[in-house]
């Protein structure tokens, strides 16, 4: 008799929407890279009341490289902590976002692309945090 696959096989391994979630966290470090080295390097030309929010930033941007750097080593030896890496990586850089811009506006900063900001953080998150918690994917894949 042949062996009939099951749908934990056939839905194990990255594939089908799962591959979107690993193109994110192959250049999630790149982009935070730069987002803190660019910001780091602003941070001596802005006004001192507002230095340290920028200084802050460029450290969590720092931080999200570890975080996601780690999630895709996870990712690659298919480990269960995988998609709690990636969920937490998503939702500091939700956290980032809101955080710096209440401590911008506190210090009368007006913020033009702090709606573009948030948005470009927050879909992601919206979509992909569900995702890693429902996915029978998700669920087949990360095992170790």
């Amino acid at each position: 008799m042949a062996d009939i696959p099951s749908e934990n096989n056939t839905l194990r391994g990255i594939g089908g929407w799962l591959l979107i979630p690993a193109f994110i966290s192959v250049t999630a470090p790149i982009f935070h890279a730069l987002a803190g080295f660019e910001v780091f390097n602003l941070g001596s030309r802005i006004p001192s009341k507002v230095r340290s929010a920028f200084y802050l930033d460029a450290m969590i941007s720092f931080v999200l490289v570890g975080v996601f750097v780690y999630a895709l080593y996870l990712l690659w030896q298919h480990k269960r902590e995988y998609p709690a890496w990636f969920i937490a990586g998503l939702a500091v850089g939700v956290a980032k976002v809101l955080l710096l811009t209440f401590l911008m506006a506190s210090n009368g900063i007006s913020i033009g692309e702090a709606g573009r900001d948030f948005v470009n953080a927050a879909i992601p998150a919206a979509i992909w945090i569900p995702y890693m918690l429902k996915s029978k994917r998700v669920k087949a894949t990360f095992v170790n």
